[in-house]
Formats: structure tokens, sequence, C-alpha cells
């Protein structure tokens, strides 16, 4: 299994001496970054930037509480505070946006969006199959690999049988790789 670096607050140093060592790729955050800084950083990569698998991650999980940069993106949802979230095709425009700014990048995938659940239950493990599949739906009209968002509460792999009844939902997603 390859190993990734997600993309932190001035963490581009450690990417662009060239030295990854292990991993294979890194994961883009809009959330320290604007879209303009992360073009002109993945250009400055020069032929380094061949050898990695770059990702984007559109980091919606508490867009209240953490939006740094994440306005300045076009994925980021204008009706973020006011949206029904609760809305299917609301979500399915975000696997499609989110698809796009990756594509604006030439990453070579994107992560399916997900925000973090008051309840970690069936219904928000199905709901994160359901954004993986429209995601995957959206990243190959740009020839994308996408990664399904798996987003996990460590309590629930302590249950007894969980753990298996929780990959018997995700593994329900189309898409090829998790994250």
């Amino acid at each position: 299994m390859a190993a990734y670096h997600q993309m932190g607050h001035d963490s581009w140093n450690l990417v662009a001496d060239g030295n990854l060592g292990p991993y294979a790729g890194m994961i883009l955050s809009p959330v320290n970054n604007t879209p303009a800084e992360t073009q002109d950083r993945l250009e400055g990569l020069g032929l380094q930037r061949t050898l990695l698998d770059v990702v984007f991650d559109p980091q919606l999980y508490q867009p209240q509480v953490n939006r740094g940069c994440l306005p300045y993106w076009k994925h980021f949802p204008k009706d973020m505070d006011t949206a029904d979230t609760t809305n299917q095709q609301w979500w399915n425009d975000l696997c499609v946006s989110s698809a796009l700014a990756a594509a604006d990048l030439r990453a070579n995938a994107v992560c399916s969006p997900s925000n973090l659940p008051k309840v970690f239950d069936d219904d928000y493990y199905s709901f994160l199959v359901e954004r993986g599949n429209a995601t995957q739906q959206a990243a190959d009209d740009h020839k994308l690999s996408a990664l399904m968002t798996c987003v996990v509460s460590t309590k629930e792999l302590t249950k007894a049988g969980r753990p298996l009844h929780l990959a018997s939902i995700l593994t329900r997603s189309t898409c090829r790789r998790a994250y």
C-alpha cells in the first residue's frame, strides 16, 4: 500500500526538495492554499510532479469551523451555510464541482466530498458510498481516478462485528480506492 503526504500548512517544502522517500503522492489541501497558490506550487515541482500521484481532497468536513482558503475555490458551495445538506442533488453537484477543481489542477485523482456526521450510523456510511459513486462518475468525465472518502468513528471499530459490517457497506462503492 502506498503512502501519501497530506499537505498541511507550510508543508510544500517537504515535497519540493525531491526527497519524498516512501511517498507515492500528495493530497492537496484547499483549506491551506488558494487555487492559484496550489497551481504555482505544483508547477514549481517541475519533473518531480510527473512522479507523484496528486490527489485533490475537497475538505468540507467542518466548513463552518475550518474554512481557511476554501471560499476561494470553485467547488466550495456559495450556499454552504444555508443549504439543505440532506438534498442528494446538492451533494451530487458538489461531487461534480470537486472533480472539476481536481481537473483544473491537473490532479490525478479526487476524493469524494464528505462532512462529519452527528451520528455515525449505517445511513451515514451508505451516504459515503453514494458520494463516492457520484464522484467516480464525475471523475470519469475528466479522466481522473476517484477515492471514496471514508470517515469512520474509531468507537465504531471497537464494537464486536462492527468493522466487518462497516466493510460490507463501504465496499459497495464503485471507487477502486479509499481515503
